[in-house]
């Protein structure tokens, strides 16, 4: 089971992803933003760590960049603790952005994830859909951004 959801209000995916994660607490595996404002930082459950993924150009710089390889740390992590987890734990990711369009990312711990027979739950943007289309597709579901109906989702 894979299923995603989209919001065109930005934070509003990550904060629905983070406020499931948290409900669904200690049944879930997660990697989640869990500050709509600092989506540079995540949050990896079970380990119930805050792992910065930005790399950081200095006072100088407009603002602060994705850092890949904290990312790849990030979901090597999730994936070494996900392993030691029963096969139904459903897993939550915050989404599938530019990194997994590109081949990287969490794209290897969803498809770990599937082929364990785990549900999984991710955000989808609209710029990355058709990417997401090609990896995901006839398995991908697009449901509704309701934390009851998501929980369930994941529940099976």
């Amino acid at each position: 089971m894979l299923g995603y959801i989209q919001s065109p209000i930005r934070g509003e995916t990550d904060r629905i992803l983070a406020e499931l994660a948290q409900h669904m607490r200690p049944n879930v595996a997660a990697l989640v933003s869990p500050d709509p404002e600092d989506h540079l930082l995540v949050h990896l459950w079970p380990a119930d760590l805050r792992w910065p993924i930005r790399q950081d150009l200095g006072t100088g710089a407009a603002s602060c960049t994705l850092d890949g390889g904290a990312l790849e740390e990030a979901v090597f992590r999730l994936s070494q603790d996900v392993a030691k987890l029963p096969p139904a734990t459903p897993l939550i990711l915050n989404k599938f952005g530019k990194q997994e369009a590109e081949g990287r990312g969490v794209r290897p711990l969803i498809a770990q994830a599937i082929e364990d027979g785990r549900p999984v739950l991710l955000g989808v943007p609209a710029h990355t859909e058709a990417a997401f289309h090609a990896f995901a597709a006839p398995l991908a579901q697009k449901l509704e951004l309701d934390i009851h109906a998501l929980e369930a989702f994941l529940r099976g």
